[in-house]
């Protein structure tokens, strides 16, 4: 395994593109412009209400935000306890 004299190889990738230009180096041709994209249409603003119909409604969103967030809860509750009911007298 001593050196033989024999001049070896260097290990390095062959030249896979020829020298020159700076770029890939491919002889692709070049890219033709992205057409011009549409204006991305804007939704329109929501609408502004006076300041007693707002606060009529503003109220309105209030009590039916606290009435959603009790009746979710309260029907995944009972959901759950129709389910254990059911899997204890199952058992």
């Amino acid at each position: 395994m001593s050196g033989s004299g024999k001049r070896l190889m260097s290990l390095v990738a062959e030249r896979r593109y020829p020298a020159g230009g700076g770029g890939s180096g491919r002889g692709a041709p070049p890219k033709t412009p992205a057409p011009p994209r549409k204006p991305v249409s804007r939704r329109p603003p929501p609408r502004r209400h006076g300041l007693i119909v707002g606060l009529i409604l503003g109220l309105f969103g209030l009590i039916w935000r606290v009435i959603w967030g009790i009746g979710w809860r309260v029907t995944a509750l009972v959901a759950l306890l129709v389910f254990g009911a059911a899997f204890y007298f199952q058992q």
